[in-house]
């Protein structure tokens, strides 16, 4: 049984819809893993080892679920923000373990990143998934990822490997992700 809050009571899930969509969301990304598995094979540039092929599954899968338990909660609008900002998190989390975003992936203000979408999670839960809370959640994430590289900036042993335009411009595209969220949620309140 699940909270419905446009009706204020609770939901019986659809045990064959939940079973179906599980395993789409669990088939969805081994068939998106193909890709970096033909990348291994076509390309001595492309260096994934198991445990890369791991650890993108478990993010896959598991921003896969984070969409399907919250977005259950709402409409298409409801549902667009969900997924824009699940895409934000992701994009983040990706990058950030690539090739680093202030640096090399190795550049330890790049943990800073990865604190943004438990922002968005801690909020969302907080807000017990209604759409207000869930829009300061997403605003919350995105005043968090423009104000990484300030806090790098100031960082006493924090060395930019990257050109600061670029760094702000990336950290503004995921913002820009997080208010277009926001900006959904708030569509949502009416």
């Amino acid at each position: 049984m699940f909270w419905n809050i446009e009706s204020n009571d609770y939901l019986i899930m659809d045990t064959n819809m939940f079973n179906k969509r599980t395993i789409l969301i669990t088939l969805a990304p081994l068939l998106l893993l193909i890709i970096p598995l033909v990348g291994v094979f076509s390309s001595q540039e492309w260096q994934w080892g198991i445990e890369d092929f791991v650890l993108m599954g478990v993010i896959l899968v598991g921003c896969g679920f984070a969409y399907a338990f919250i977005s259950r909660y709402g409409n298409f609008t409801y549902r667009a923000a969900v997924g824009i900002a699940v895409v934000a998190s992701f994009l983040i989390v990706w990058v950030n373990m690539a090739v680093g975003i202030i640096g090399s992936e190795d550049n330890a203000a790049n943990l800073m990143y990865f604190a943004v979408p438990f922002i968005g999670l801690i909020g969302a839960g907080i807000s017990r998934f209604e759409p207000r809370g869930m829009s300061w959640s997403a605003f919350a994430a995105a005043i968090a990822v423009i104000l990484i590289p300030v806090i790098a900036a100031f960082g006493i042993g924090v060395t930019f490997e990257r050109d600061l335009v670029q760094i702000v411009g990336l950290s503004s595209f995921f913002a820009l992700l997080y208010a277009v969220s926001a900006y959904l949620f708030r569509m949502k309140l009416g």
